[in-house]
């Protein structure tokens, strides 16, 4: 049975059965089971729940959000979790903890980061690239890329470069008062 759900708690491969001769006879599938961090927990719960919300949810005719977008954001959000787990310390206390999602009208998705008057957001609404947005809450900051999310791997350098600078400002006006 087919379900949209996101990657519950296993992970499905396709793995071949090799022969004497070294050539696939079969495939099968096997669950691939691996560590669940409440950072993966909190983002497929969140995702899911959006993507079964009730046709109208916002009091119009709007679907609830679309299975790609969620998927796009699972892999590029898990994409940075894993850059931070195997970064150094330093990089870990910057990085925030994971987004707040909204649903947005015909079924789109962002996720947002609120710091302390300086905003991050991805908006995925899977017809282009997933756009970033950076700005503060004084206009004085305001810079936008393009994340391409189709590949297996994603550049979310410029995402990262961002929480450096949230985080180097934040400590600058700190010190500063």
């Amino acid at each position: 049975m087919y379900s949209d759900r996101i990657l519950n708690d296993a992970v499905y491969e396709n793995i071949p059965s090799y022969g004497l001769v070294g050539r696939p006879t079969r495939s099968y599938r096997t669950i691939v089971h691996g560590r669940v961090s409440d950072w993966d927990s909190y983002l497929k719960n969140a995702l899911n729940k959006l993507c079964g919300l009730p046709n109208g949810w916002d009091g119009y005719a709007s679907p609830p959000v679309k299975f790609e977008n969620a998927e796009c954001a699972l892999h590029l959000l898990s994409g940075i979790k894993k850059i931070t787990d195997n970064s150094g310390v330093e990089l870990r206390k910057v990085i925030p903890d994971a987004p707040y999602f909204v649903p947005v009208a015909g079924g789109a998705l962002q996720a947002e980061w609120h710091l302390d008057g300086y905003f991050v957001e991805l908006f995925f609404d899977g017809t282009s690239p997933v756009t970033a947005s950076f700005y503060t809450d004084d206009d004085n900051i305001y810079e936008e890329f393009f994340l391409d999310c189709s590949g297996a791997q994603i550049d979310a350098s410029l995402l990262i470069q961002w929480f450096i600078r949230i985080y180097d400002l934040k400590n600058a006006e700190q010190e500063a008062a």
